[in-house]
């Protein structure tokens, strides 16, 4: 797996302390804020409300609920995605670590007319950093509400394990809920942390070449040294073992 995947690790490898990584997550977390990345060799997850359904790269792949993929917390951005005729029509991204690149709200270019009723408009912007089970970069972003408060509830865990120094990596699945606002049915992602790894853990499972995710969240890419004593090891299936559905 090297090649590629060394790439997407090493575009989290910032110069960047875990309690100032934590408080920019907790920052981006604030669906509230205004506050680019992107680009580079990505697949593009996006998710449709209405269908409840994930469509990923260009085949419009579907994703399945048992499918994990490895969060990468450097590659988390905001934004800004301008809605018009039921397409985007202008976009501005930057990543969640550096402000620099960040539009206030007053400098975006004003495309309307809009049609309120459509959702039309400069909407806010969220997305993440996937690594999936078979290799692919994974890019998602999302505009909507439940979009946004889905990231945010992701990016104010992983605050908290890095914060708390413990295992700040996690390993996810995706799924869909069904809600109903205004008398109108429609959906939303959920993202389900199945456990929490180190970094080191991840670069020796992309190193290995062969092996599982399963392997990496039961443990099996830990250091020697970071291995848990004998007395603990009841604890470890609660932290790192993936509960798949019967």
């Amino acid at each position: 797996m090297a090649g590629a995947l060394a790439k997407f690790a090493q575009s989290g490898a910032l110069q960047m302390s875990d309690a100032d990584a934590a408080a920019a997550l907790r920052r981006s977390a604030d669906t509230s804020s205004s506050g680019g990345g992107g680009g580079g060799d990505f697949e593009f997850l996006s998710f449709s409300g209405k269908k409840g359904t994930y469509s990923l790269g260009r085949d419009k792949a579907g994703v399945s609920a048992d499918d994990l993929f490895v969060v990468e917390p450097f590659a988390a951005v905001e934004g800004w995605t301008c809605w018009k005729g039921g397409r985007p029509v202008a976009k501005h991204e930057w990543s969640a670590y550096d402000l620099s690149g960040a539009v206030r709200p007053a400098d975006l270019q004003d495309h309307g007319p809009y049609n309120e009723n459509a959702g039309e408009g400069w909407k806010p912007l969220r997305g993440i950093g996937l690594l999936s089970e078979d290799g692919k970069m994974v890019k998602f972003t999302l505009n909507s509400v439940s979009g946004l408060n889905v990231f945010a509830d992701l990016n104010t865990e992983i605050a908290d394990q890095l914060a708390a120094g413990d295992p700040s990596i996690p390993v996810v699945c995706l799924s869909v809920e069904e809600f109903t606002a205004q008398g109108q049915v429609n959906s939303k992602p959920v993202i389900s942390v199945q456990g929490w790894v180190t970094r080191d853990e991840v670069s020796a499972y992309m190193a290995a070449e062969v092996g599982s995710m399963d392997d990496l969240l039961e443990g099996k890419y830990a250091p020697a040294d970071q291995l848990e004593a004998p007395e603990e090891e009841s604890e470890a299936p609660k932290k790192r073992r993936r509960h798949r559905a019967a």
